[in-house]
């Protein structure tokens, strides 16, 4: 097996514990042997689509480390070394689409629809989450404010999403990074949940695994909160734990009742919700 198809064997063995493409975890060393690999495939003459995971990842990765959160094609071609004829919007956007349908991937077809956004930019940026170079401001207007000001700025993922809706301006994020952080559903959600439970522990000098999030964005905020710090900004204590009822609803088109039990924003790792059905065994489901 040639050195490409190993490793993308490899990556696709973590596609599969991940939503998003940009949340498999991907060492400086790692995300350099991945754009080799593409570059030594295209070098050679081979077509890279001809190893989809690999392309893929390197193409998600590419937007997350080196885009403004804007134009992601002129950096995806140099960074590759990509013929100059190859097309983000005709070409790589249109396989990357492909690739997300292939793998049961999210492929924010709404945002498209809803937002008018770029077919195929929108859909890369959303699976790079904030590229690093909005770091800083994802941080300023969006996570900061929700831990200094919980009450005002939001507890949670779905309230910063509301005080977002409700203020489209002012924020100063791209617009594909504020497409996915305000419209992008549940996975945005739970991608904004992990961000606050990281930086209400960081800022509090608790010790955290990040909860999923990659290497490179917790390291940007982490060094984010550290500066911020440093400069005489606020640092916040710990939140108090605010817990979100279960919701029983009833679903006519089969007859059945049935029980959501949301996501716990409280940074602990060992939550259970504990359901027990009328003479019957309980059962336990992590809340985090």
């Amino acid at each position: 097996m040639s050195g490409a198809a190993e490793l993308n064997k490899r990556l696709f063995a973590r596609v599969k514990n991940v939503q998003l493409l940009g949340e498999i975890q991907l060492s400086e060393p790692e995300y350099g042997q991945v754009v080799q690999t593409v570059r030594d495939v295209v070098r050679t003459g081979q077509d890279p689509g001809d190893y989809p995971t690999l392309l893929a990842v390197a193409v998600t990765e590419i937007a997350a480390r080196t885009s403004d959160g804007n134009k992601i094609w002129h950096e995806v071609r140099s960074t590759l070394l990509l013929p100059e004829e190859v097309s983000g919007e005709s070409n790589i956007g249109p396989w990357y689409l492909n690739y997300l349908t292939d793998n049961g991937l999210p492929d924010f077809h709404h945002l498209v629809i809803n937002e008018k956004a770029r077919k195929y930019r929108v859909r890369v940026l959303a699976h790079a989450m904030v590229p690093l170079k909005q770091v800083p401001t994802f941080m300023e207007h969006v996570i900061w404010p929700a831990v200094m000001k919980p009450e005002v700025m939001g507890r949670s993922g779905d309230e910063i999403q509301q005080r977002l809706s409700d203020r489209p301006t002012g924020h100063q994020l791209r617009d594909a990074v504020r497409r996915f952080v305000v419209h992008g559903g549940s996975v945005a959600l739970d991608f904004l949940d992990r961000c606050l439970i990281y930086t209400r522990a960081i800022s509090a000098g608790v010790p955290d695994t990040g909860h999923g999030l990659p290497y490179w964005l917790t390291d940007a905020m982490r060094d984010w909160v550290t500066s911020h710090a440093a400069g005489g900004g606020q640092v916040a204590t710990a939140a108090p734990v605010r817990f979100k009822p279960p919701s029983l609803m009833f679903d006519p088109g089969f007859w059945r009742v049935f029980v959501d039990l949301p996501y716990q924003l409280t940074g602990s790792e060992d939550l259970t919700w504990r359901v027990t059905r009328a003479g019957g065994v309980p059962a336990d489901y992590r809340a985090t």
